[in-house]
């Protein structure tokens, strides 16, 4: 039995009422998978999921980076495949973001970013980590997004 078909099968509030939730076994996500040149992304009705672009450098060199060609490396990305996708830069929604050393990088890719949402921001998150802890070697910063498509 899934998570959700136990949730939906207990008792209404734990007491003694047998009415019980309608059933989530038959709800299934409309996704599709998007291939761009540059990438692929998930598109559920008028939403797009893009995830996990890092900020290698393009020729994907492994020593440590430049924090601002990473980030703009990242974004340039996120903008081509959502462009491959019917979306652009201004319907994102959200953006999460894993940045090496915050204290030592933020301010530059803030730098960067404002170069990318120079109007309405989308809502952000960020968590930070060692340069040690972002998986691959030199990679400074990672980046996901939601967006909207018509």
């Amino acid at each position: 039995m899934n998570p959700r078909s136990a949730l939906v099968d207990q008792e209404f509030f734990f007491g003694g009422d047998n009415r019980k939730v309608s059933s989530a076994d038959t709800w299934h996500p409309k996704k599709q998978l998007i291939e761009t040149p540059f990438g692929s992304c998930i598109r559920s009705g008028h939403m797009i999921f893009i995830g996990g672009i890092d900020g290698f450098y393009p020729a994907r060199q492994q020593e440590p980076g430049d924090i601002r060609v990473q980030a703009r490396r990242a974004l340039n990305v996120m903008k081509a495949i959502l462009e491959g996708a019917g979306s652009s830069m201004d319907q994102v929604l959200k953006v999460q973001m894993s940045v090496a050393d915050p204290n030592r990088h933020l301010a530059d890719l803030n730098e960067v970013y404002r170069e990318f949402f120079p109007d309405i921001f989308p809502v952000r998150s960020y968590s930070g980590a060692k340069t040690s802890q972002m998986g691959t070697e030199g990679v400074l910063c990672q980046l996901s997004c939601m967006a909207h498509v018509d």
